[in-house]
């Protein structure tokens, strides 16, 4: 054998790589990654509110002037049906004891009472002026 083929024949064959342990132990991450949550919730909170701060005005705009306008909206609405169900009621027992629906019957009297009841929706009575001249004011 020439110089060259002794040497490539005395080259050592490759061995198999020693096995390397790649398992990873996560069992505690989620508790870190909770830990640094909490430790960095201040910063968080103080970060949020610093983008916030300027805009409260337009914030609070935007949901509690709707919102106050559908809360009020909805009482106005509330009262508004009991007191013109007291009212019907009053008034029909009124028709009842003068004789008005004896005469005219129960159909034409709640058509009269709720008639009269719309019309002054429209056309309400301003309360401060009326007072203000009764007093001589």
């Amino acid at each position: 054998m020439n110089g060259f083929a002794s040497r490539l024949l005395a080259v050592q064959q490759p061995t198999a790589p020693t096995p390397v342990d790649v398992h990873l132990d996560l069992s505690g991450l989620a508790d870190m990654i909770w830990r640094s949550l909490l430790n960095h919730l201040g910063d968080v909170a103080a970060a949020i509110w610093l983008g916030i701060r300027d805009h409260l005005g337009e914030i609070g705009q935007a949901i509690w002037t709707p919102l106050s306008q559908w809360l009020a909206s909805g009482l106005q609405s509330a009262i508004r049906a009991i007191w013109e169900n007291e009212a019907e009621d009053m008034l029909f027992g009124a028709a009842e004891r003068n004789g008005v629906l004896a005469d005219d019957g129960e159909r034409q009297a709640w058509a009269t009472i709720r008639s009269g009841l719309g019309a002054g929706m429209l056309e309400p009575s301003d309360l401060d002026a009326a007072d203000a001249n009764r007093s001589g004011g």
